[in-house]
């Protein structure tokens, strides 16, 4: 599952997955839940600070759908 989580998320961030650490998989916590929901808490290193600043321009501009459907491909991939 780390793999999975690790690989969806240097694909949306445009690095490489060795580059992914996850840090904790956890329930998102909310009164009134909609949809299942959960949190990872992650690190991405960065070889530079030209790089670094890339990666978060790419996150911040990542939506929702982005990262369901990068998770769903990485999943695919694993099996």
């Amino acid at each position: 599952m780390l793999l999975i989580f690790a690989t969806a998320i240097a694909s949306v961030a445009g690095v490489p997955p060795e580059r992914v650490t996850i840090i904790s998989i956890s329930a998102a916590s909310s009164r009134r839940r909609l949809a299942d929901e959960i949190v990872v808490a992650y690190e991405i290193a960065a070889t530079t600070e030209a790089e670094a600043s890339s990666v978060v321009q790419q996150l911040e501009s990542t939506t929702a759908e982005d990262v369901t459907a990068a998770v769903a491909e990485a999943a695919a991939a694993s099996n």
